[in-house]
């Protein structure tokens, strides 16, 4: 199943610091071409068929060179720490909703997926038409990735109301809470999903993104 130009919203989680690298934004990380992570990452997903938003708290200006609207996902803790993914994708359903009015579905990623797969949206959608599933979640090698998924515009309220009457903050419990299905992709050769948490991680996406001659 094909969606509509129209109809998708891409939102990027972009506000995950790299704690074990120093704190830097991981969507700001050099590659191993010296371009950051995040243009690999939307590079990888280009031609998105429909808005790009990225989530991110702190000053929007860093990521002015993309060119993409910014959303601040403002939930936070009572000790001041933001509330985590899930808040970034309340901000970009809220966003969607208000800034998009017709769109009725969005894909969530993380915005530290240097070899993202370029069929994302299409196999996503592939699964849902199959299943019939109201939230479809990617997984690879036998993991499911709960922030990569498509969600339906339509709950904003509930999650809004989850997150804060009901103090939940795993992506997972509230995927849960839908009727789901998974599209799966091989993990052989290369992780799809890769993430950079560690220096391993980013050592690896390095030499994936390094310049080929």
């Amino acid at each position: 199943m094909t969606p509509p130009s129209e109809t998708t919203v891409l939102a990027v989680l972009a506000g995950g610091a790299a704690r074990r690298l120093g704190g830097a934004d991981k969507a700001l990380l050099a590659m191993g071409d010296g371009r950051p992570l995040l243009a690999h990452l939307v590079d990888r997903l280009a031609p998105w068929p429909g808005p790009v938003v990225l989530c991110a708290g702190g000053d929007p200006a860093r990521f002015a060179a993309f060119g993409l609207p910014v959303v601040a996902d403002t939930l936070r803790e009572p000790d001041g720490r933001p509330a985590g993914p899930l808040a970034g994708l309340l901000a970009a359903l809220e966003w969607t909703r208000a800034v998009h009015p017709g769109v009725a579905w969005l894909v969530s990623v993380p915005g530290d997926l240097p070899v993202a797969p370029p069929d994302l949206l299409a196999r996503l959608w592939a699964t849902r038409a199959r299943s019939g599933a109201t939230v479809v979640r990617a997984a690879s090698g036998g993991r499911i990735h709960h922030a990569v998924a498509l969600w339906p515009v339509a709950r904003a309220t509930a999650l809004r109301h989850a997150l804060t009457a009901e103090g939940l903050r795993r992506v997972d419990a509230w995927a849960g809470r839908h009727r789901g299905a998974v599209a799966d992709w091989p993990a052989d050769p290369v992780d799809p999903f890769l993430n950079v948490n560690t220096p391993a991680d980013l050592a690896r996406a390095r030499a994936l993104t390094a310049p080929r001659y």
